[in-house]
């Protein structure tokens, strides 16, 4: 999850359904935060969230309250054996009429919900798709070809460029691809105009 989220934080945040081509890295962030707010039948605190959880980092240092609190459920027992169907239902509604419904449609009859979203994370970080963002990133940072600044009359607002290059940065490092000395050059002399 990207940052601390309280009950009240999370209520009524929508991460929005995931699309073909969607910043993957962030939406699943998003999603977590969303799933805070989820009722479920884990603690009130965590709703949904431990069925969507990566269990690669539950040993990190830098995990939040929150987050631990996520990695602490056990995913077995009657109330994962509630949940699953809840989550499925969550989930299947932010795949609804995108390539992804195909992934999770084994698991949509075995209301197993936790293996559907794995299911499409394991796809969203296969190589494929990973190659596509960062791909997708790449041009829109090119300096030649890319995103511009021309002044608020010609384009997007300085505000808007700057966004749109530190999203597509971040998909970059993310997912592990490294920047040119150039276009480290570039990026730093863009932000501090």
């Amino acid at each position: 999850m990207a940052a601390e989220v309280g009950e009240a934080d999370a209520k009524g945040f929508n991460a929005g359904p995931i699309k073909d081509g969607t910043d993957w890295p962030q939406w699943e962030s998003d999603y977590s935060v969303e799933l805070c707010g989820v009722k479920g039948t884990f603690t009130k605190a965590v709703g949904l969230a431990p069925f969507a959880r990566d269990d690669s980092r539950k040993d990190d240092l830098d995990l939040t309250e929150i987050e631990r609190e996520v990695f602490s459920i056990r995913l077995e027992g009657p109330e994962y054996d509630r949940g699953n169907p809840i989550f499925i239902r969550h989930f299947q509604n932010k795949v609804k009429g995108t390539s992804h419904e195909v992934i999770i449609a084994p698991f949509v009859s075995a209301q197993d919900g936790r293996n559907a979203f794995l299911a499409v994370r394991a796809h969203q970080n296969g190589v494929d798709q990973v190659h596509k963002r960062i791909a997708a990133a790449k041009r829109v940072i090119d300096p030649v070809n890319g995103i511009q600044y021309n002044g608020e009359y010609e384009g997007p607002s300085f505000d808007e460029y700057c966004t749109t290059l530190s999203k597509n940065f971040r998909i970059l490092e993310v997912n592990k691809e490294g920047m040119s000395d150039c276009t480290r050059g570039c990026m730093s002399a863009t932000m501090s105009r």
